[in-house]
Order: structure tokens, then sequence, then C-alpha cells
């Protein structure tokens, strides 16, 4: 039986098994997630790697003419590791001496695997060659040679003698690897689904809307006061993409700083690369294929994966970018700027996804305010200060209040909105009235509870 082979058939037989393990795997990893985000009092976030093709395809499809030769020894190691074939470990490199992948069988029997991305190229007997001595420097028990594109004939041939000795090497072109990656649940192809965030209806979205901003207000609610319609929704093209970052910043004192993230999910707008705070949970669905019937405007993608690949690993540069103050032993004191380098960002995987962008106006009272947000999966974000903007100072309010007389919204406190002493009433600067007591003190009132005595608050501060 070839190197392998027995391999194959221990998966076969545990594969009704895997898909269900790893589903409970799944959602193990993502409670516990959120568990410990909240324990530490962070925003939930997954730190596991999404799932490219979506909740209604059962495969994540891969396109081969996007990814470069250390992306293809990553995915050739991940379709190895899914597809049950044992331990598998990565060397990849510059000087792998012809190892790229070692994978270790459950029996401890060990196989060298090589990965070539020649799609419009051929292997030749060389590199065999070298794979061979990998395979005896290594005491493993055979090798694979894998190529995307196709091998020569003299190759072939070498493989062939090879076979009949005891560290046989096997020549596994596109076709062979696509078997392998289809029983893993990974397929190739250039037509990769666009997924989708859900389109929320209008109720839903006001109510999400009303709730993110957290706006005061009394006696009348804020769903009470406030009438809504959603202008238009524009679908926006963006890239979703599993990073890893791993890098430790040292000085002579030791290591300063360190980053470790491995399977976080970030969002990058296609137009300009920048990061979509927020975003990191899974798109549920695919594309809609006829948007007649909605009124929805699907924006377009301008950039290629390449393109966005170098864009995207800046942005992650940008984002993970940080200065750290340090001390010596004579207790001299230091800046050290902690920039990630290029090599250390990795783009595991890369999905187009189309993100719902809504532009909407709210009333109250006369007042309008313009508010853009996006939604995912379970949450939205608003996009600038929308309904957090103090009508008072033009600053950003986030312990915003809603004016019940006006419709004004503002701060809560800094002399620009208050609470009616009797009814608790929330009102603004303009419309507020006040009492003093004793010297100093004021008390403020509604226009509907204030005494005879009481004053305009305008222009008295």
């Amino acid at each position: 039986m070839g190197i392998g082979r027995g391999v194959i058939a221990g998966y076969r037989a545990a594969k009704r098994h895997r898909r269900a393990a790893q589903a409970d795997k799944l959602r193990n990893e993502t409670a516990n997630a959120v568990r410990a985000s909240h324990a530490k009092g962070e925003p939930s976030r997954h730190t596991i790697p999404f799932k490219a093709n979506g909740a209604h395809s059962k495969h994540e499809i891969v396109n081969l003419e996007s990814i470069d030769g250390f992306e293809f020894e990553q995915l050739c190691a991940k379709i190895f590791e899914k597809a049950g074939w044992g331990k598998v470990e990565t060397l990849g490199g510059i000087a792998d001496g012809g190892r790229d992948i070692i994978i270790t069988a459950p029996d401890g029997t060990k196989t060298v695997v090589e990965c070539k991305h020649y799609m419009k190229s051929t292997v030749g007997r060389p590199i065999i060659q070298k794979l061979h001595s990998a395979v005896i420097t290594t005491h493993a028990q055979g090798g694979i040679l894998i190529n995307t594109g196709k091998f020569t004939a003299e190759a072939v041939e070498h493989a062939k003698v090879l076979a009949g000795q005891h560290h046989r090497i096997e020549l596994y072109d596109l076709q062979k690897l696509a078997e392998i990656a289809d029983g893993a649940g990974i397929r190739f192809g250039k037509n990769v689904p666009i997924l989708t965030y859900p389109i929320r209806g209008a109720d839903e979205l006001v109510g999400m809307v009303l709730q993110d901003a957290s706006i005061k207000s009394r006696p009348k609610t804020v769903l009470d006061v406030f009438a809504a319609s959603v202008d238009s929704i524009e679908l926006r093209a963006c890239w979703l993409a599993n990073t890893t970052i791993r890098q430790d910043f040292k000085t002579s004192v030791g290591v300063i700083h360190s980053i470790n993230e491995h399977g976080a999910s970030y969002l990058f707008d296609d137009a300009d690369g920048k990061i979509l705070d927020s975003f990191n949970d899974e798109p549920l669905e695919e594309m809609p294929a006829d948007l007649d019937g909605l009124a929805v405007r699907a924006g377009r993608f301008q950039c290629d994966a390449r393109e966005m690949k170098g864009v995207m690993t800046s942005s992650l540069i940008s984002k993970y970018t940080t200065m750290v103050k340090y001390a010596t032993r004579n207790n001299r004191k230091y800046e050290k700027k902690c920039a990630p380098a290029k090599k250390n960002v990795t783009l595991n995987h890369i999905q187009k996804v189309y993100v719902p962008a809504y532009s909407m106006t709210f009333k109250a009272m006369g007042r309008e305010y313009r508010v853009g947000a996006v939604t995912k999966n379970a949450g939205i974000a608003i996009q600038g200060n929308g309904l957090r903007e103090c009508m008072i100072c033009g600053e950003a309010a986030p312990d915003a209040m809603l004016c019940n007389d006006c419709g004004n919204i503002t701060h809560e406190g800094r002399q620009h909105g208050f609470e009616c002493h009797r009814c608790e009433k929330t009102v603004c600067r303009t419309c507020v009235q006040y009492a003093r007591r004793m010297l100093f003190s004021k008390r403020h009132f509604c226009s509907d509870c204030a005494p005879e005595n009481a004053k305009t608050y305008e222009g008295s501060v």
C-alpha cells in the first residue's frame, strides 16, 4: 500500500463523524471567545476563522489564481489537516530544503510534502531529486510533490523508478489535490460566490439605530418621538479577511510589546481599504442573483484579490502600530514605535462580501437628523455622529439627551441638557427655565413645571 493511502482509508472511515465534531468545536470556540471577552469587559469579537462558503453552501471555494506560492502551501496544509491525514507541520520558506509540509500519521509514519504553485509551468526531475533527499534526511517513509501545473515526462518516469524503492515519491496534480480537498470541504474555482450580510427591514433597522444611539428621553421614549424613514440602501463592496499577526518587539531590556492575533477576521472597504470597525462575524447568505425586486443598489468591486492584499496588509500594519514606553535599568525612559513587519502579517483567506449600507432620516418635533449605518449579523455600526451630535456645541455627544420640547439632541449636563426638577422631563438649554435656591444653587424646570419666578436659562450663564 502506498504512502498516504492507508491514511486516506482511515479518514474516509471517520468522515461521517468529523463534520459533526467540527460543528461542535466551532460552536464551543465561539461561545468561549464571547465569554472571555465579556469577562475582560471587551466587546465580543470572533477570533476564529470564518467560513468563506457561508451558511448555505457545503464547501469553501478557493480561487487558486488569487493566491501566491506561500498561501498555496498554507492551503495544502489546511487541506491535509481537514482531511484527517494526521499532524500537519508547515516548514515553508526560501531555505526549506524541499520540505514545505511534514505530515505525521496516527501510526507515526512521516510524509514530506513539497508544494509548487506553477499553474502555467511544469515541474522537472531536479525537484523530485531534491524532495527525495529531503525524505531521507527527515527519516520519513515517503514524499508527495504537488503542482497545480504539469510534470515533465522525465519527472514522471523518475517518480515511477522511486516507487519501487523504500522512499517512494508520489506526484499530485491539480485534479488529485482537488479530490482530497473536496473530501475536506474545499473546492477550487474562479467564480467564488459573493456573500452578503442580511438586509434589515425598516422597522427593525430604526429600532437597532435608536438602541445603539442610547439617547436619554423623558417622559416620551425615542421610539415615540422620532419618525424615521430609510432613504436608500446600498450593498457596499468589501473584503473579509482571516488574518494572523505574530511579532515580538525587543530592546536591550527584553520584549516590550507582543502581537499575537490568530484567526481574527476583519472587513475592509473595497474603495479605500479601510477597516470597518466591529465587523468580525461571518456573512450568512449568498448574494441574491436578482435585485430588481429590492430597493437596493449593489456596489462594484474595483480591485482584484492581488491588489487588495497589499492594501489590507498596510491597513493591518497601521491598526497594530503603537508607541510603547519603556525604561532601562538606569531608569532612563524611552519610547519605541512598534509596527509589525509585512512578513509577519498573513492573510489566511480573503472573500468578497457585500455589506448593507443605509441612509436614513430621523425627525423629531421639526428637527431632522441624517444617519448612515451598516449592519452585520447581530448588530449595527453607525457611520458618523448621526444622532450623537450636540445641537448646542456641535461636538459628539456619547451621553446624548433628547429635548422633549423642541427635539434638540444635546449633551447630558455640560450646561447643555437638563432634567426637570419636578417631572424629570428632559429639556435642552434653549427650553429650560430655572429658579435660584439659596444664593448659588439653581433648580431647573421644564416650561410646564416652571414656577412663577423661574427665569429663562439662555444668556444667564
